[in-house]
């Protein structure tokens, strides 16, 4: 029966020219659903709005110039401060800590009033307001179920490959900070798999990716315990192995270090006068 291949071959050039002249559509999920399932997926709603307080520790590896391998502590509270009249304000504190030894030691921190930055290669500074909150949400565990607190805008862009898995990726806005990011969410888990950053800078965008290559337990939630970092002419792994859920911290935990009081203790340039 010679004519039957003939005429499948027909039949199959034709839906090929069908398919050809109309794609088929794939609907495109709501990024703001897409975070509301990555909560859901990563513990619920309710466990994430609870965290008050955390702390967390790991060990960094990092392949540049030269390899570096170090720890890495990353802290936050939510703290209730009693003002004059009885009156109650909600300061918003962190605590990052990068340390490889007598190469590199990076600080980070805000006691919600007081803001600084701390290296070992460039000293002390005192950090703005805005630059403050542009970090909070990469400190504050719960801030995927905060999304008014952190993020102006969420926009799914389409399907991305991270690794050997297809991801919905959302272009994020955030409410403070001027970069550009973007979150990859599993298809078929729902939790996230990983980011992407592009920051200008004088010499072009600078362009970074990170990998999310586990999970663990972490009180009533499930956080990344292993990701991979790739930008420009380096690679970093990191890996969270210890920490804790609603540790009791003070206003004080969050207190700058003594190189950072120094500039606050400065006196004020005085004013210019004209003429």
């Amino acid at each position: 029966m010679p004519l039957l291949p003939a005429i499948l071959s027909c039949i199959l050039l034709a839906f090929a020219t069908l398919a050809a002249q109309e794609p088929a559509k794939v609907e495109k999920p709501e990024a703001a659903d897409l975070l509301a399932r990555h909560v859901k997926e990563t513990g619920g709603k309710e466990a994430y709005l609870a965290i008050r307080s955390s702390r967390i520790k790991g060990k960094v590896e990092t392949r540049a110039g030269r390899d570096l391998a170090g720890t890495l502590e990353v802290v936050f509270a939510r703290i209730d401060v009693v003002k004059e009249g009885g009156k109650k304000e909600e300061r918003l504190c962190y605590r990052l800590l990068l340390d490889f030894g007598d190469d590199l030691r990076v600080e980070q921190g805000s006691d919600g009033k007081v803001h600084w930055a701390l290296t070992s290669y460039d000293g002390a500074r005192l950090v703005s307001d805005d630059e403050a909150r542009a970090n909070l949400v990469d400190f504050d565990l719960a801030a995927a179920a905060r999304p008014k607190d952190y993020y102006e805008k969420l926009e799914t862009r389409g399907k991305v490959m991270v690794g050997k898995r297809p991801a919905w990726e959302v272009e994020v806005t955030r409410r403070f900070g001027a970069r550009r990011e973007f979150m990859r969410f599993d298809v078929e888990t729902g939790m996230l798999v990983g980011t992407k950053i592009i920051e200008a800078s004088e010499n072009g965008d600078i362009v970074t990716s990170s990998e999310i290559l586990g999970w663990r337990e972490f009180g009533s939630i499930r956080i990344p315990d292993r990701t991979r970092d790739r930008g420009p002419g380096f690679e970093q792994s990191t890996t969270f192995d210890s920490g804790a859920i609603g540790p009791d911290l003070k206003l004080e935990d969050f207190a700058p270090p003594a190189a950072v009081k120094k500039l606050l203790d400065r006196p004020a340039p005085d004013p210019v006068r004209e003429g």
